[in-house]
This record gives C-alpha cells, structure tokens and sequence, in this order.
C-alpha cells in the first residue's frame, strides 16, 4: 500500500485516524498541498494534536512500514504498531497496547505502550543518539521479523530484539510533541 498525501490524493480506504488511550483529544490533520499536519493548540493536554493514521489491516513478519515526514523545533513524527484498534463509545478509534518509534532532533527511541490495571503506562525499550535537523524530510521505517523489529531512520539501521511480540501490528504513523508534517506512507507484506 503507498499513500501519498498530498492533496486529493489520498482517503480513508485503507488507513483511519486514531488516538492512543493516553489523550483525550481527537483531532484531524490539516491538509497541506503537498503533505498532512498536526497543529500546535494549547487545550490539548501536551500542548499538541497527538494524532495517528494507522491501519485498518494488520501486518506480522515480513511487514515493513515506511514513512516520509519532517518536523520543527521538538516535534516527533512517529511510526505507530498498534497490537489493536477499537472504536471508543464515539465512535472514534483507539489502540493501547503498541510500540512507536520516535524521530526527533537527537536521534530515534522506541517506546513500549500498554495498559497496567487500565492505566497507560510505557518504558523505553532502545535508544540511539545522532543529530537530526528539523524543517527537512527524513525517512523512517520499521521492518517485522520473527522476534524482531528492524528500525531505519536516514540510512542508519537497529535491530531490537521484542520479547513481547504480538503475532501482527496494525501499522501507522503519529505526530508528536510538535508539528510534524508526514508526505507519504507506504506498508509492504
């Protein structure tokens, strides 16, 4: 699947927006000519839309999912694997059990998100410092292996072992701590 989100270009076919059970705010992206944003706005509770596309289908090994963004200052374009997706009583969809693997302007962590007696709760499961600039387009993706998610951020590659694997992920994108803008998404396998 590629998506290309520039304007016209794209729909809600194969991907729905999302939030995580961290945020109460439901926020849409704003369309740009050619690539989607997040906003800045103080009545939301990180001062931010915290927003995710993530997809309808779910994906295991062999899965690789690649996205185009870029941010300012401390914004954090994510890639999102979701264990679930499930509509709330409004009918919005959600997901709490998942990984994410942050870009930002020190480099790349990947956090571990679940649900401890229904609260969230999350741990940093690897990191790895290298500067990145904002206001520019990078490339990030996860590839899913047995045991593994193999982690790509502007040609530098990790591989981290996951202990807690799910058999498959619905695989998306989230914006974070900032504006971030997201060009294109594509999910292979």
């Amino acid at each position: 699947m590629h998506i290309d989100f520039s304007a016209n270009a794209w729909n809600e076919t194969d991907i729905v927006h999302a939030w995580g059970m961290r945020f109460n705010e439901n926020g849409r992206f704003v369309q740009k000519e050619d690539h989607i944003e997040n906003r800045e706005d103080p009545a939301c509770t990180y001062g931010f839309e915290n927003i995710a596309l993530m997809s309808r289908e779910k994906y295991g090994p062999g899965a690789k999912v690649t996205v185009e963004c870029s941010f300012t200052e401390n914004g954090a374009p994510l890639i999102t694997l979701s264990e679930d997706l499930f509509p709330d009583g409004n009918g919005d969809f959600r997901y709490g059990s998942y990984y994410e693997l942050v870009l930002y302007k020190n480099g790349i962590n990947l956090w571990r998100h679940y649900r401890d007696n229904g609260k969230a709760a999350w741990y940093l499961a690897m990191s790895a410092e290298f500067p990145v600039p904002d206001s520019v387009r990078h490339t990030i993706a996860v590839g899913i292996r047995p045991n593994y998610f193999d982690l790509y951020a502007d040609g530098r590659k990790f591989s981290v072992r996951i202990f807690d694997m799910a058999p498959a992920y619905h695989l998306g994108l989230t914006s974070c701590e900032g504006v971030n803008s997201f060009y294109s998404m594509d999910i292979e396998g």
